[in-house]
């Protein structure tokens, strides 16, 4: 299903999904058939060394690290006060800087998001990551009212994760 997604843009993706239900291979519905096939894709983009390369410099000098207090967690967080609502871009940040917001988050005080450009594209719109993957790999929406790679930053995301580089 992954590489029908991929060639056939066109194609209604749950419709598609629905071909592939089958509760006898832990599939019970279109849901869990996109999930698996959207693991595939995230998997095969992971192992493309040099497309990796390119979204991770692109991370490192457009992204930023975000920072918000948790709900009822001020009074407990105070030493993290300083990080309650911030923002800054990943290239600027000081190792001290993002262990401290580490401590946050793993005491439970902070949410940390990275985000991958300054200003998130138009609803519909595909992300300069998903741009790049989808040049890479010959993807095209072909007039598809569908983003080819719904989900893409995710996608973008795990592979950094899984690249060993976070």
């Amino acid at each position: 299903m992954s590489e029908l997604l991929l060639t056939q843009p066109q194609n209604d993706p749950q419709a598609l999904a629905a071909d592939f239900v089958d509760a006898g291979k832990q599939v019970p519905d279109a849901a869990a058939a996109l999930e698996g096939a959207r693991a595939i894709l995230v998997e095969r983009f992971a192992e493309d060394a040099d497309l990796i390369g390119t979204l991770r410099e692109q991370m490192w000098s457009q992204g930023r690290v975000a920072s918000t207090v948790r709900r009822g967690k001020k009074t407990a967080g105070e030493k993290f006060k300083d990080y309650f609502d911030f923002s800054e871009p990943l290239h600027k940040l000081p190792s001290h800087r993002i262990l401290a917001m580490f401590r946050g988050e793993k005491e439970e005080i902070l949410e940390l998001q990275i985000e991958p450009d300054v200003q998130a594209p138009a609803a519909g719109v595909c992300s300069s990551y998903e741009l790049k993957i989808m040049q890479r790999f010959g993807i095209s929406d072909q007039g598809s009212p569908r983003r080819p790679l719904a989900g893409g930053d995710r996608a973008v995301g795990v592979a950094y994760q899984n690249s060993g580089a976070s």
